[in-house]
């Protein structure tokens, strides 16, 4: 898989895919448990380390939705994440 593909593959899940400043940082916010599975098995690594439930995930507003904060540049992808995260 490309970087190119799997950024359009998690935006195409509705995940938010985001930068850091500088390279080589890319984080995805995902609220979606088959993602979530996914993105497990496929290398990227849970991110920060605020207050976390004991699958990793952060509750937001009163509805207590999970939402999960990934790492994803570890990933094993042929190009650069960052460069297309800008996209």
């Amino acid at each position: 898989m490309t970087a190119e593909e799997l950024v359009t593959r998690l935006r195409a899940n509705g995940a938010r895919v985001h930068r850091t400043v500088e390279p080589p940082g890319v984080f995805v916010l995902t609220s979606d448990p088959i993602l979530v599975g996914w993105l497990t098995q496929s290398g990227a690594r849970l991110r920060g380390s605020y207050d976390r439930n004991p699958w990793g995930a952060a509750h937001l507003g009163e509805e207590l939705i999970a939402e999960y904060d990934f790492w994803i540049n570890p990933m094993a992808v042929e190009g650069d994440v960052w460069e297309a995260a800008a996209a």
